[in-house]
């Protein structure tokens, strides 16, 4: 059973430990697991492996490999939906989820139909980068200077800045959440300095994980949940999702437990394939 593990060539090196722990436990799994570094969304010229686990931010190149028979992880869908903010707040939508009032921003480029303070943020934005807070109108309409309103969306600022929690999803199964806070910035974002502990999950929350998985089909995810009104809501879903900070604050394997639900969802796509010359009887 042969796979790619895929990586650009930035987070490849970002990652290299996590990298080295997932094709020795794929070893130890059956698995023959090799790093490919991707090149933008192009498939590599290479004969495509039985699977992919895509840890790189590429909708199209998941869509690819998806159309010659590959079993990706997440799926093309997971990264179409999860890397853009607009279609996650659609989705949220379209399953009754609660998420902040959110339109795209060349909807509304002028002004703010939120009133202020108002967030906008970068549709394919990662890591709380490319966040911004505007206090005023002026500071809103200064922030198109030298940026295309179309590639982000505006969106009402929730009522407990600085604050959130993620909960880590694989294969359906919550392996952890933590709550993520900042007296600082009103970006939590542990990248950024924020103060990260290892939680319970609201049961209102898991209703809501189950509810994206079940839609979506997931594999690993990161799910943010924000604060307000003395609610959780749905934030952003994290397709490339890191686990620095399960490892820092639970000291959970995630490279053996990633693995691990890799190989079984293999052996069962296996086990439902017939082999060759079988086909038709």
């Amino acid at each position: 059973m042969k796979g790619w593990l895929i990586y650009d060539e930035a987070g490849a090196a970002r990652n290299e430990w996590f990298i080295g722990e997932c094709l020795r436990y794929a070893k130890e799994y059956g698995l023959d697991l090799r790093l490919q570094i991707a090149c933008g969304e192009a498939c590599p010229d290479e004969e495509l492996p039985d699977f992919a686990l895509v840890r790189t931010i590429a909708p199209t190149l998941s869509e690819r490999l998806e159309k010659g028979g590959v079993r990706v992880f997440n799926n093309a869908e997971v990264s179409a939906v999860a890397n853009d903010k607009w279609y996650t707040h659609q989705r949220a939508l379209t399953l009754d989820l609660p998420v902040m009032a959110t339109l795209l921003s060349s909807a509304c480029q002028e002004s703010s139909p939120f009133g202020y303070p108002v967030v906008v943020k970068k549709r394919d934005g990662h890591g709380g980068s490319e966040v911004y807070k505007a206090d005023t109108e002026w500071e809103y309409r200064a922030l198109w200077q030298g940026r295309n309103p179309a590639d982000y969306v505006t969106q009402a600022i929730c009522s407990e800045l600085g604050k959130d929690m993620r909960v880590y999803l694989l294969g359906g199964e919550i392996l952890g959440a933590v709550l993520r806070t900042s007296e600082t910035d009103f970006r939590s974002n542990f990248s950024l300095g924020g103060k990260v502990e290892c939680v319970p999950v609201p049961h209102e929350i898991q209703k809501m994980v189950q509810k994206l998985h079940k839609n979506l089909q997931t594999d690993f995810v990161g799910m943010d949940f924000i604060r307000h009104g003395g609610e959780w809501v749905l934030n952003e879903i994290e397709d490339v999702v890191g686990s620095r900070m399960l490892y820092k604050s639970a000291g959970l394997d995630v490279a053996r437990a990633y693995i691990m639900h890799v190989a079984k969802a293999m052996a069962k796509t296996t086990e439902k394939t017939p082999e060759r010359g079988q086909e038709n009887g």
